[in-house]
């Protein structure tokens, strides 16, 4: 799926899948191209370059190393053994907003004396500008319903996953990472089946591990992380919800009042919205399978993330 310059204006036609938002707005410096996979630099240091994938039809062209560039993505959820990943899947690109870029690049890639390379600066040259980039130049949008939560223990940063269903599959549920004091609150008020929102942002983490041979190895791993959790709005959040989503929220709820109160909206079929929706604009679960497996293959082989060490 390559987005037309009319798509991309309108958010309907790629910024939700199954009914839910799911969208990832990057803006950056290309750090490196592999051979379906890329790294978007945000302050010109190649350990925190987020990872982000692409096929045959999303594959950059006239973008070179160095390049400044803002992409529009999708974000899928794997399962890889007991651990999640969040996969980021080129939707299509855009030249950068000068409001999403520090000042002093648009006078760096605009006098350019080559007109071939007058978007490219080279990555030494990337430390050198603002690393402070625009929050705008990192955002991620993911609506759906909660799959699990799961604590994350540690002394220093305690936090938690929130894993985000959208699709009626639990193996492609994405995970969000929340970290701070709001963690522990948020553990005990999220049910399984609350509908929600988030607005966060993609990122990479080391994560250090011991091999057989007592030798350390250091992977860098992508995740989404969010600072706060809202109710999502029905309309723009939500454009509408799909029956498996329904039944699940039915079968997840404690209460039988809320149980009732789902069935009902149910069957006199409130989802309207959805019915009115050009059905060829939303992603279903099955056009993404085949990123899943391009990501499975492509993390394992990028050099920079091993599956073996998750």
């Amino acid at each position: 799926m390559q987005l037309s310059l009319e798509q991309k204006r309108n958010m309907r036609h790629y910024a939700y899948v199954s009914g839910f938002r799911n969208v990832a707005w990057l803006t950056g410096y290309i750090e490196e191209i592999k051979e379906n996979c890329l790294y978007i630099s945000q302050n010109g240091y190649r350990n925190t370059a987020v990872l982000v994938f692409f096929d045959d039809k999303t594959k950059p062209r006239g973008i070179k190393q160095g390049s400044a560039v803002s992409i529009i993505c999708r974000v899928l959820g794997q399962k890889q053994g007991l651990n999640r990943l969040p996969i980021l899947k080129v939707l299509g690109y855009e030249r950068p907003k000068l409001l999403n870029m520090p000042p002093a690049s648009a006078y760096q890639i605009a006098l350019k004396h080559n007109a071939q390379s007058s978007q490219v600066i080279p990555s030494e040259d990337v430390k050198t500008l603002n690393p402070k980039l625009n929050p705008n130049s990192n955002v991620v949008h993911l609506a759906g319903l909660v799959e699990a939560c799961v604590p994350l223990p540690s002394q220093k940063n305690p936090g938690l996953i929130v894993l985000i269903k959208q699709h009626k599959e639990s193996d492609q549920s994405i995970p969000v990472r929340l970290y701070g004091g709001l963690a522990r609150a948020y553990r005990t008020r999220l049910k399984r089946g609350m509908p929600i929102m988030i607005e966060g942002s993609a990122r990479m983490r080391a994560e250090e591990a011991v091999g057989q041979d007592g030798e350390k190895t250091i992977t860098l791993v992508p995740f989404i992380q969010t600072s706060d959790i809202r109710v999502p709005q029905r309309g723009s959040e939500f454009l509408f919800i799909p029956p498996w989503a329904y039944q699940f929220m039915i079968e997840t709820s404690e209460s039988d009042e809320l149980k009732h109160i789902i069935q009902t909206m149910r069957d006199e079929g409130v989802n309207k919205e959805g019915a009115d929706t050009d059905g060829s604009l939303l992603t279903e679960a099955g056009d993404d399978q085949q990123g899943i497996d391009l990501s499975k293959r492509s993390l394992s082989e990028s050099g920079l993330v091993s599956f073996d060490d998750l």
